[in-house]
């Protein structure tokens, strides 16, 4: 015997009824405010507030030329010394205001609304009844003495109907109505105002109608309910019905988006009186009609695509799942259904119909599933920050229950559902401990009762090993099991504790057995023997534990089972270990490694197998919901048909014109071949492969095709709705996502990293960049390769781009070379035109703009991290003669993180780029003037990728004009779509979970419908819906016109920054009119251009000389392609505008002070450069040096004011060596933040934070990403 955890033995239990064992139950209050839950232990976790819970509603060129090193010196040293200057010369600060987005919160529970309902009569009966109103039960009422205690009923569920407990559960309102008599004495709950509401004559509850003849024909049920309707006086309740699958939010924006699809209303006198008598109508009697036919549309919705939008992106189709869930087989009847994990996000896919529906709710990869055993409700489970437990109903697609466990859980290793489906069990993993070591729990959670906590189970101790599998029995809801790789824990719940007993089995070797089964893999109970347990070892041996002897007799009345099972019987069935075992209908299923089925019976005698599927290591094992029927009733004569291992022994039938179902079941491997009659089973190996194991048939058909390694590459055919995608093994699948059907396949062999795909405009190729740096040229239509590879790239090809008319190909590889190949039509093949390496950090974007004139061939751009935009000579330029047009700086200390053409909006050519300090600036596409800054979204990090969307028209007028354009981005792992013009409009961007860890590519379809993401690691490829509507009314709810400017201002247009704008305003006005005028003076909101950086200077804003040159260029050149003039004049909302959209989102921080020091130390040598300091001599040279250089009167000036504030202006023409030997001869963070800048929050900032002084930030930090 194990070392025993004692602890968790003491979890207060529930006093069910003799020969009962049931779960804990968690102590709640009555329904009315089911949130407070009293813990009885320490070791039971307090309930979750009823805030958190949440609506759940991817070889160089010989001629390159190189830049230097010292290049690459240079742009950090400008970097270091802006940085520098623009602190010591002022300090910045943050705007104020809130400007930081929030990074994906989670929204509100769902708004019920309430309405006056009566209280019906019921006069109790034996007659089963469907509506109370129609058919009145007849019959006489119990008499009162009479009392039924419903832990019977809970405990001897076959008594009921088959599914009838379970459907109880699937009602909000009759879970918590039985809950609670299940909790509380029958006295102590007032039951008979909430059974009202379910006997209402109005009431749509689709459970309810389903369902109420079932409850009230069950004589046990239908007595303890007519006793309770009739034991209280009567009373008038509110009914509290709602639907939990619709926001007031969605709601609002659903009427917003119907108002703008609906023609301008009559203007005239007549018109708007007649408006004024309907709205009146409209309050009465209209208003609840349209909520309630709105609440209709979600609840009788078949299908994902039949809700309406409420959402500017909806997820409609995913590409791919995730392997770290199992997947699950709910195909029952003519349904054939599956569900798995796609990254965040759980699929229900009907095989049959070829159909999708999306669970949305976490955070983070799926890792937990599980289904009932009736397929009614699945359970899910992420790990990570903000993961979440949701259980589902699968009929609704809606989320029933959601539990969010504190920062202790790192998340779900299993889920598991009870025989009952009454509970969920988790075994948890990385409980994080005191000392920092990690720990595992089994917890169980009470999903049926609102606001109820998951309940400690046992916590494993240390020695106990880590714990990778649970299983839970089919015939006792309080018996389950573990199993780790040397130890298996059985576990049983009864009303004094937790009973747990660890069998004694050496994985070495068994000198009982004479045996080294090996370590353990997976365990299952039997489904037909309350005894047997059965577990699979990796040197295939099958072993089956139980808790009687085989001469033991097996009366249940004489003999109950007990979690003090030992080993009873070990047999290896495979030279493989066993990867996965299920038991179903008394067969016992076995996967192998080798990709063989193995089908016992309850004695571990062989009955059937298959090995000649060709399957990779059976990863997961599941069988349909509904059990199957003998086709031969009960003959045992041989089957002439097949026999066991799939091998045809007589001539096979025509399974052309026979029905799979008609088809008899083979025989199995025993003497007489009695017929082996199996669930189908849904098999998924390690390489992705899902398929169904049909045993009629005795073959295995595909069903999905899972990539289980990283996908970032993906492309949309201009000329076909077909969609390539590649992954890390080599493969290129091509997709028709209108019908959502698997075109083409084709796995390139060798070094077969996938890592960038693109199509030619013409659709008739497909490039393909893999990560050895070798380039394929596929034909588009069939994927068969075109000519040889290309081998001339020593690195990863990161981005392949095509031109208008593909004749030219563009790669760009993490050698900072760009490559250019052009398409001889004599050879039919690609060659070299040019390559170079103008950059000397990574490349972050190829573009082909198109030419000043219609004439002029495209122009080719890159844009890379060193913050030079480069434009190469396609006409001069050849192998050996590499041509650069020219090279523009375009960041001072930002680092552009994206590059895309501006949609033609207005008569100039633009290209937008968007950078790490959430600024996304418009430059003129032929003089790179920047035109344009305008803050970006802010959702947590910046804009990393863009794709502009093509115009598109209504999805539900069909209008012919044309909408507004948009732009789809992405940060980090969000996806959002961003209202075109740019103007920096917060309420114009609106964004999704697009993928838990980052999306590694989009783009979108030609008609702008869809949009396509990769997640990267999680393997899938999500297909979104733009909706722009949505995003127009979210954007009218945030307000008109400057109303969203003045809401970023710390206080709005009350607050105290406006007023101080506005007097400075008019303070510039009286100075730029003469304070000494005698003439009435012309008051207004503007002020001339050039004194927008003095009252910008005067609220804290200080920009250097380049950042005050382009918001001087974007205003003076607003009008000038339309006009033709300048403007010289600013107004106060234009001034704001530019306070916001120019403004740092936050000011600078003490660790990028100190990467500055620590960059210009490196840079000039110094010996102190180690401590973190910098030389005064080495500080003042770079200042007057690098970057916007000061002169030296300049900068005596500005250090004279900062290490004496309270002196007189240094007077003009004194030397800086009258100030220098104030400033300490080493300048360090320290005595820079405490002597010359007076600001010691910085240092206090360094001290607290994570990163040691080095002479380079993080890899975030020294791109500039702050």
């Amino acid at each position: 015997m194990s070392e025993k955890e004692d602890d968790s033995a003491d979890v207060p239990r529930p006093e069910p009824e003799e020969n009962s064992a049931e779960p804990p139950q968690s102590e709640v209050s009555p329904v009315d405010d089911p949130t407070d839950v009293v813990p009885e232990s320490p070791e039971v976790p307090a309930a979750a507030p009823e805030s958190e819970t949440t609506d759940v509603t991817p070889a160089a060129a010989e001629a390159e030329p190189i830049a230097s090193a010292a290049d690459e010196d240079k742009t950090d040293t400008n970097v270091a010394t802006v940085m520098i200057s623009s602190s010591a010369t002022h300090v910045t600060k943050s705007p104020g205001g809130s400007k930081q987005g929030s990074a994906g919160s989670r929204k509100d529970v769902p708004h019920k609304s309430s309405s006056a309902a009566g209280v019906p009569t019921i006069p109790p009966g034996p007659a089963p009844i469907v509506s109370p109103e129609k058919h009145q039960p007849k019959g006489d009422t119990p008499p009162a003495e009479c009392q039924f205690d419903l832990e019977k009923i809970w405990a001897d569920p076959i008594e009921f109907h088959d599914g009838v407990l379970s459907e109880i559960w699937g009602s909000p309102k009759l879970r918590s109505v039985l809950s609670e008599i299940w909790k509380e004495r029958v006295e102590k709950v007032d039951i008979r105002s909430i059974l009202s509401q379910i006997w209402s004559s109005d009431n749509d509850d689709k459970h309810v109608c389903s369902i109420l003849s079932e409850i009230w024909a069950t004589p046990a049920v239908r007595s303890v309910l007519s006793q309770i309707w009739h034991a209280e006086e009567e009373v008038q309740m509110v009914d509290t019905r709602a639907d939990y699958r619709v926001t007031e939010s969605e709601m609002l924006l659903e009427e917003l988006i119907e108002n703008l699809q609906k023609s301008e209303p009559d203007l005239t006198a007549a018109g708007e009186h007649a408006e004024g008598e309907d709205e009146e109508h409209l309050d009465e009697e209209e208003m609840e009609e349209r909520a309630r036919r709105r609440v209709h549309r979600y609840t009788t919705a078949t299908d994902e695509g039949d809700l309406p939008a409420s959402r500017p992106l909806t997820t409609r189709w995913a590409f791919g799942g995730s392997c770290r869930a199992p997947v699950i087989n709910l195909t029952s009847g003519k349904s054939q259904l599956m569900v798995y994990g796609a990254a965040q996000c759980a699929v229900i896919y009907d095989y049959g119909n070829n159909t999708q529906r999306i669970l949305q709710g976490h955070r983070n990869c799926v890792c937990g599933l599980a289904a009932s055993r009736n397929g009614r409700w699945i359970v899910s489970g992420d790990v990570g920050p903000d993961n979440a437990l949701i259980v589902w109903d699968a009929a609704m697609s809606a989320p029933l229950q959601m539990h969010f466990p504190s920062a202790a859980f790192s998340g779900p290793l299993q889920l598991e559902f009870s025989c009952d489906s009454r509970y969920v069990l988790g075994l948890w993993g990385n409980v994080e401990e005191v000392g920092g070591r990690a720990r595992q729990q089994l917890v169980c959670w009470d999903w049926t009762i609102d606001g109820a906590v998951p309940t400690l189970v046992h916590q494993f101790g240390i020695g106990h090993g880590f714990h990778h599998h649970l299983s839970v029995s089919q015939m006792d809801s309080a018996v389950m099991a573990t199993t780790a790789a040397c130890r298996m824990l059985f576990f049983q719940m009864t009303d004094t504790g937790v009973a747990h007993h660890c069998p004694q089995l050496h994985s070495t070797y068994s000198p009982d057995f004479k045996c080294s089964p090996g370590h353990f893999t997976q365990t299952a109970f039997s489904s037909d023997d309350p005894y047997a347990v059965f577990t699979g070892t990796e040197k295939g041996y099958v072993i089956l534990w139980s808790d009687r002897r085989p001469s033991a007799p097996c009366d249940p009345e004489k003999l109950k089972p007990t979690v003090k099972k030992e080993a009873r019987k070990v047999l290896k069935i495979s030279e493989a270990q066993i990867t996965c075992l299920q038991v179903t209908d008394g067969v016992i299923c076995a996967g192998t490694a080798a990709g063989e089925l193995r089908f016992l019976d309850g004695q571990l005698r062989l009955r059937q197998w298959y090995q000649r599927f060709g399957l990779a290591a059976v990863r997961c094992l599941s069988s349909g919901l509904q059990p199957v029927r003998s086709g031969r009733q009960g003959s045992t004569q041989p089957d002439s048909l097949h026999s066991a291992g799939g091998d045809s022994v007589g001539p096979l039938p025509d399974t052309d014109s026979m029905d799979s179902e008609q088809m008899p079941y083979p025989g199995d491997a025993s003497l007489e071949a009695a017929e082996f009659t199996c669930r189908d089973l849904l098999v998924t190996a390690s390489d992705g492969f899902c398929g169904l194991v049909q045993v009629r048939t005795s073959s295995c058909r595909r069903i999905a095709q899972f990539p289980v390694v990283t996908v970032r590459a993906l492309d949309v055919n201009r000329t076909k709705p077909y969609l390539a995608i590649g992954a890390y093994d080599g493969s290129v699948r091509v997709y028709d996502f209108q019908h959502k059907q698997l075109v083409l396949e084709t796995v390139l062999t060798g070094s077969n990293r996938v890592h960038s795909l693109a199509y030619s405009p013409s659709g008739l190729h497909l490039a393909v960049g893999m990560q050895c740096g070798e380039l394929v040229i596929l034909d588009g239509l069939t994927l068969l390769p075109e000519g040889d590879r290309i081998t001339l790239s020593r690195a990863a090809i990161t981005q392949c781009l095509f031109s208008p008319d593909s004749d030219l190909l563009a790669t760009r590889d993490d050698d900072l070379v760009v490559s250019v190949y052009r398409f001889e039509v004599t050879i039919h093949q690609w060659g070299v035109l040019a390559r170079w390496r103008a950059h000397h950090r990574p490349i972050v974007e190829l573009l082909f703009a198109p030419g000043q004139d219609v004439s002029a061939g495209p122009r080719l751009l890159s844009l890379g991290e060193d913050r030079v935009l480069v434009e190469y000579d396609l006409v001069n330029s050849t192998k050996e003669n590499p041509v650069v047009l020219c090279c523009d700086t375009l960041e001072q200390s930002a680092i552009p993180l994206c590059m895309a053409l501006y949609p033609p909006l207005t008569t100039e050519d633009f290209i937008l780029v968007a950078n790490s300090q959430y600024k996304m600036k418009l430059f003129n596409a032929h003089t790179r003037m920047c035109r344009r800054v305008v803050l970006g979204p802010q959702y947590g990090a910046p804009v990393e990728r863009m794709k502009v969307i093509p115009r598109i028209l209504s999805c539900d007028t069909g209008l012919a004009e044309e909408q507004h354009s948009y732009l789809a981005f992405s940060t980090s792992g969000k996806i959002g779509l961003q209202i075109l013009p740019l103007d920096g409009n917060p309420r114009k961007a609106a964004t999704v979970v697009g993928h838990p860890n980052k999306v590694e590519h989009l783009d979108c379809s030609t008609d702008g419908r869809w949009l396509f993401s990769a997640g990267g690691e999680d393997g899938c490829v999500f297909m979104w819906e733009i909706y722009p509507e949505s995003l127009e009314a979210m954007s009218m709810l945030g307000g008109m016109g400057m109303t969203p400017f003045y809401d970023q201002l710390e206080g709005g247009r009350e607050g105290e920054l406006y007023r101080k704008l506005e007097d400075l305003v008019y303070y510039t006005q009286l100075v730029c009119q003469g304070e000494d005028l005698l003439e009435r003076r012309a008051v207004s909101q503007t002020v001339p251009l050039h004194t927008v950086t003095d009252v910008l200077r005067a609220i804290g804003f200080f920009p250097t000389e380049k950042e005050i040159d382009d918001m001087q260029n974007e205003v003076r050149y607003r009008d000038y392609a339309a006009t033709g003039e300048l403007v010289e004049e600013v107004h106060l909302d234009d001034i704001i505008r530019l306070y916001i959209n120019h403004g740092p989102v936050s000011s600078v921080s003490g660790r990028q002070l100190d990467w500055a020091l620590h960059t210009l130390a490196s840079q000039s040598g110094s010996r102190h450069g180690h401590h973190g300091g910098l030389p005064r001599k080495e500080l003042l040279r770079a200042l007057q040096a690098n970057g916007e250089h000061m002169s030296e009167r300049e900068l005596a000036a500005v250090l004279a004011e900062l290490l004496d504030p309270r002196a007189e202006t240094l007077p003009l023409g004194v030397p800086l060596d009258t100030v220098e030997h104030q400033l300490p001869k080493v300048v360090t963070l320290r005595n820079m933040c405490a002597e010359l800048l007076d600001m010691p929050e910085l240092m206090a900032e360094e001290e607290s934070g994570t990163a040691s002084p080095s002479s380079r930030l993080s890899a975030e930090d020294a791109d500039g990403r702050w």
